[in-house]
Order: C-alpha cells, then structure tokens, then sequence
C-alpha cells in the first residue's frame, strides 16, 4: 500500500491503513468492506478539501497559531472508530465579521463591546452581556461504535458531548442546563458554535455555514438559505455533519424521504404543547423524524439506507426554509460588501468599521428626535390650541416643584440597580417600577377612574407598539423572500 501522508491511521493491527480518495481507486468508496475505513474516509476526505481550499485556518489562541488538528484510530478490540481533536475550528470563528477566537465578550482585538451594538444573549440590548469565554486548545476523544445498536426505549443523553462533527468539533445536547434550558437565546459565532465555561468551542445546533466542510468562506444568510432551497428543488441531500456518540451518522436538515430519493426539508415531531420545561412535547407522525430526531432512509454516502440523525430547522408554509431576522445573530455587514467590492474605505479595521457601526445606530436616533421635535413645532404652528404659550417661570419655583420629582427619580434608581446590582432581569426590573409608581399614585390619591383612564390610555400605547413590531416582523420577511437587500448590494 502507498503510505498516506496524512494522520489518520488505523492501529487494529498494527499496519497503517492508507484510503486513497481517487474515485477511480480499486478500493472506491462503495467497495469498502470495513465499517471503519467508510466512515475514516468521511473525515479524511473533508480534510483534504481544507488542504486543497488553503486551510485550515490558522486561529491565535492565548498568543499561540494554532490549526485543527484531528486523529483517526481504529480500536478492533471494541469495535470502535477512535477520533482525537485539539477542539480547534477548521475556520476563524467570527461575529459581525470579527475575529472572536479570544472571547465574544469583546469585538476582536478593540474595546467595543458587542451589547453596546445592542447585540447579547437573550435580545438584552446593551443592557445584556455575552460570553466572556474565548476558545482553548481542548483535546478530546470521541469513541463512536462501528455496529451501532438500537435500544428498546430512547435514553436521554446528558448535557455536552453528544456527538463530534467531521471537523472535529464537539457536538452538544441542545439543552445548556438540567432543567433542558435551551441554548436559543445564545450569541453564536457565524457558524453557530460557541466556547463554554472551559473553552470548549462546541455546537448545540445545525451550523448554517458549513464551514466545517467547506473551509475559511464566508456566505451571507440570503446565500445560505438558497443553497438548501436548491438542494429541495434538485432532489438533493444535506451533507454528513458527523456522527453521534452512540454511532449513527448525523445530518443537515435536507433529506430523502423515500427510496425513490424525493427531498425534503425535514421537520421534527416535537410540536405539541409544553412540558413544564418549556419545551415542545412529541406528537407522533407530526413531523418526519422519530423522538431521536431521526430516521431511517438513504443517503449519499450510505446509499443502502441508514438510520442517522438530522439537525432540523423550520421551514414555511410552502415547505422551504423559514426565512426570518435573528435577533440573536450579529449579521457580517462588511463581509457582503466586499463579497460585491463595496467596502467603505478604512474598513479593514475593526475598529473603524465597528465605529461606524455604533454611528449607524446613534444617527438614525438623532434623525427621529429631530423629526418627532419638527412635526411637533409643526403641528402647534398649526394648531395654536394644541400648544399654548406657557409663561415664564421664576428660579423659586423650579426649585419648590423638585419634591413633586423625587418619586420619579427613586423609581429610575430602583430599576437601575435591580440591572446592575444583578438580582433582577430588565423584564423583573421594569414591573418592579411599574408597581412602584402605582404605589406612589395610590398614595398620592389616584383611585379606580384614575386607574382605569390610565390603563386604557396605555392599552391603546401597547397596541400601537405592536403594531409597528408586527409591521417590522412582515417587513423583514418580505425583505428576505424577495432578495432585495442583495439586489441594491449589486
């Protein structure tokens, strides 16, 4: 056998196992007698593309260059496929097209941080934090049995590792906590990865960039969408993601159904009402996969058929992907202009870029108050009854109204602290003020009338915020059906 340059050997017998790639080989993929050497090639050929496309990438972690690093041993004695990895991404992880290898805390190498482009965890604004973690060189070993067994009753995984990627990385069990907390609400890297506590850069969910198969590219989430949406209009399957702990194959959420190879945007049977975790409780034949989220049927590289894990995403009404804004998604402004040379000058620079950014924001804000300001000079030039003239009044007077204000101000410094002290969420915060302030005009003699004058006056205020929230939700999905972003981008 020629020697394989590449590290990935099989120990059983002390020989080294050489898989050639060439189609044309007389060991062709679908020849292979050994449940190790078909599943070997999987990750051995999706190596060679990062080394054909000029990965992997190279990462700086703690001052260090680092690369994906991944090992392939056969251990005949248990019948398993051994696969060791230093826990390093084969591409730079990224959000808003910023190098977080170091932490998602902080913008790259700048002081800005994220919340302050009102992006963090659980939609918070700049109120919110975000992971403080950056990535470690972790090595792992995952052990993935070759004859994968069916149990009687499906077993509830533990929380992390569940699976390894055909990058090596770690796949994690959706849940974040024992009380199955999903991880949704989570800052993910573009790649929809993160570090947890030990730096153990992972996935809870399916990776919508593939980068894990296909290197250091970046595609906008327009492009991300169409390629699966081409795959349902040309019979397509989504490629092998990696393989679960227990041994069967894990998949993107594009599948075959059946034998004549009819695609589908596979959708999970979790769909009734919830449990008392919050989650989606089982219905049977409601979605297309089992209460594993999987199911058996055929696939490029298993064509014979296989039961394998899918990583399911929505689809709509037509059957399509869902298309919709992430608000927990820091969308790469400036990697779709370059894909289409229209970068800003001077935004090479994180820094710079993220300015304008952060100006991007602030100015839009300044452009609404001096509008609001201007209709409201407007509509009293107009309508002098609506704004009458209000006469002059002295320093003494100012002075003596300042108590009527105190309340105000102890409910500003209640809600405050309650953020920033930690022992209240923006949400717990704001109906503790809420019920501060009605305290304060119960007592300063506001009764039912009052009462209920004040919350029609608010229910028609809530109604209106929907309204335009309502409106912003239908906007941004036209926007996404209909491609137009991309199309004033060209």
């Amino acid at each position: 056998m020629e020697t394989d340059p590449d590290p990935f050997i099989g120990n059983g017998n002390d020989q080294d196992i050489a898989v050639s790639t060439d189609p044309s080989s007389p060991a062709s993929f679908y020849s292979m007698e050994s449940r190790f050497e078909r599943r070997a090639r999987l990750f051995i050929e999706n190596y060679k593309r990062q080394l054909e496309s000029g990965g992997p990438a190279i990462l700086t972690v703690d001052g260090a260059q680092v690369q994906s690093s991944i090992t392939i041993e056969e251990d005949r004695a248990n019948d398993q496929m051994v696969i060791t990895a230093n826990g390093v991404p084969n591409y730079i992880p990224k959000i808003l097209g910023v190098d977080v290898t170091d932490g998602w805390r902080f913008a790259g190498d700048t002081s800005i941080s994220f919340s302050s482009l009102k992006l963090s965890e659980e939609n918070l604004g700049s109120l919110g934090n975000n992971n403080p973690n950056g990535i470690t060189v972790a090595e792992e070993t995952f052990r993935i049995p070759l004859h994968p067994v069916f149990n009687n009753l499906p077993n509830n995984t533990s929380l992390g590792t569940v699976g390894v990627a055909v990058n090596g990385i770690p796949i994690y069990n959706p849940f974040e906590n024992p009380h199955q907390g999903w991880a949704y609400g989570r800052i993910f890297s573009g790649c929809c990865g993160h570090p947890q506590i030990n730096g153990v850069y992972h996935y809870h969910k399916y990776p919508t960039c593939l980068q894990l198969l296909t290197g250091n590219n970046a595609r906008t989430e327009k492009e991300k969408c169409d390629e699966l949406d081409a795959l349902l209009a040309n019979g397509g399957h989504s490629p092998l993601l990696g393989f679960a702990r227990d041994g069967f194959a894990i998949y993107g959420p594009v599948g075959w159904v059946d034998s004549g190879r009819s695609s589908k945007l596979l959708q999970s049977g979790y769909t009734g009402n919830d449990d008392p975790f919050g989650n989606p409780n089982y219905i049977t034949s409601s979605g297309d996969l089992d209460r594993c989220n999987g199911l058996t049927s055929p696939t490029p590289e298993f064509p014979e058929g296989i039961y394998h894990y899918v990583m399911s995403i929505e689809a709509d009404t037509d059957g399509s992907v869902y298309r919709y804004i992430n608000p927990y998604f820091g969308y790469d402004v400036r990697g779709v202009l370059e894909k289409y040379n229209l970068t800003p000058p001077g935004w090479g620079d994180d820094t710079a870029y993220l300015g304008a950014l952060l100006l991007a924001g602030f100015l839009p804000g300044i452009f609404s108050a001096v509008v609001y300001a201007g209709i409201i000079v407007f509509w009293s030039m107009m309508n002098p009854d609506a704004g009458p003239p209000v006469r002059g009044v002295t320093w003494g007077e100012r002075f003596r109204s300042l108590p009527g204000l105190f309340p105000i101000f102890a409910v500003v410094v209640i809600i405050v602290s309650a953020v920033y002290g930690g022992w209240a969420t923006p949400t717990e915060a704001g109906a503790l003020g809420a019920f501060v302030v009605l305290v304060v005009a119960w007592i300063n003699g506001m009764r039912w009338p009052s009462l209920r004058a004040a919350l029609m006056e608010t229910s028609k205020l809530v109604v209106m915020i929907f309204s335009l929230i309502w409106g912003v939700l239908i906007f941004g999905r036209f926007l996404g059906f209909s491609g137009l972003p991309e199309a004033f981008a060209t």
